[in-house]
């Protein structure tokens, strides 16, 4: 989360490392006391919610909200006076401006959540006034924040005055317009309209224009269930694969045992090249299921499909772009785990990692090399 190292002081790298791994994980509430004169939280917040919104994915029955901003005593209140404490947000910020009359109990507070709560932190801006950031750091706001709303090779002027709203606040505007655009594009045959998320299913169209600039269309198979038997787990021909797929794809399972388990055994590629790429687009909002990490979930999730996989050359894992900038060392450390997996198992295939550009209309391809700040490097 670069924004968070550039602009917020959190008392010590630990602290901050332990706010960034909290905001990845599936359950925790957080608690935030943050010290400012001019209004960071609200900036803050705008740039936590995609991840906000992400975790409450993960708890599709649930209503907890994203986030709450609270008075100086609003929770204290409502624990005095009916001895619990209110509802509560994923995020719950306590703005507070210093040296007014409501700091004392402002901090009294902080230390009494302290004690009470494992996930409260206190953080103060690194500029007291937006209209003094250096140019270096709206600089790598707005090429981190394009990335995070999918537009990384977006280009518009900005302007000196509050660059950092105003960028933050421009990008959002244009990125908005240009997913839509790719929203209301028709689908080549074969994509399952409205069995899907938008976000799924716009990823996988990128993903399809990508795959196009390098691959003839008749040898980009969409969805292609592959069970055992498949050439992508054998090496069979097209022709035994066209048999399986008729054999096994259809609503009705053989009802011979040995072929039923079959049946049942099997992997759907978002996308296939057959003996090129093999392509998962994840969302990751359906991975967490009874699993506090999905991370871990994610990472479990495609090693299961080694089998299938190692028959291609590449592997192509297209991930949301906010997870991508806000979990730059998660996603390295995932994708080192991958490669590690694979080459256990003896498969040379090659891993890479892609998220949306929705200027360019294809796939971004990330650089995974740690790079200055902690920020995800990039490549075309």
């Amino acid at each position: 989360m670069d924004v968070l190292t550039r602009f917020f002081d959190f008392g010590g790298e630990h602290l901050l490392d332990l706010f960034k791994s909290a905001c990845g994980l599936r359950d925790p509430i957080l608690y935030l006391f943050i010290e400012e004169e001019e209004p960071w939280h609200e900036l803050l917040i705008k740039y936590l919610l995609p991840v906000l919104e992400w975790r409450l994915s993960l708890y599709p029955e649930d209503t907890t909200p994203a986030f709450e901003i609270h008075g100086e005593q609003s929770i204290e209140v409502e624990r005095e006076s009916s001895g619990k404490l209110p509802e509560v947000a994923l995020l719950n910020v306590f703005p507070m401006i210093p040296d007014t009359r409501d700091y004392e109990p402002f901090m009294r507070q902080y230390e009494k959540f302290q004690n009470l709560y494992p996930f409260v932190f206190r953080c103060r801006p690194r500029y007291p006034s937006f209209v003094k950031v250096a140019g270096e750091d709206v600089a790598g706001f707005v090429s981190h924040i394009k990335l995070a709303l999918g537009v990384p090779s977006l280009r518009f002027e900005m302007i000196a005055l509050d660059a950092l709203r105003y960028s933050f606040k421009e990008i959002e505007r244009q990125a908005f317009g240009l997913q839509t655009q790719v929203a209301r594009q028709l689908p080549p045959p074969g994509f399952r309209a409205g069995q899907e998320s938008q976000e799924h299913l716009s990823a996988k169209l990128l993903a399809y224009h990508s795959l196009h600039q390098l691959f003839a269309d008749k040898d980009i198979l969409i969805e292609r269930r592959l069970f055992p038997d498949d050439p992508s787990f054998t090496g069979n021909s097209a022709q035994d694969n066209l048999e399986l797929e008729e054999a096994f794809g259809s609503s009705n399972p053989p009802a011979d045992a040995e072929r039923q388990d079959q049946f049942d055994d099997f992997r759907i590629a978002d996308l296939l090249v057959e003996g090129e790429v093999w392509v998962d687009i994840e969302t990751m909002r359906d991975l967490a299921e009874g699993d506090q990490d999905p991370f871990a979930a994610l990472q479990r999730k495609v090693l299961s499909k080694l089998g299938w996989i190692s028959s291609c050359k590449e592997y192509w894992l297209v991930l949301p772009n906010a997870i991508v900038a806000f979990f730059p060392e998660v996603v390295r450390e995932v994708v080192a785990n991958l490669k590690e997996g694979f080459s256990r198992a003896g498969t040379q295939t090659s891993v890479r990692v892609f998220c949306s550009d929705y200027a360019l209309g294809r796939l971004h391809e990330v650089n995974l090399v740690a790079t200055e700040k902690g920020a995800p490097g990039a490549s075309r």
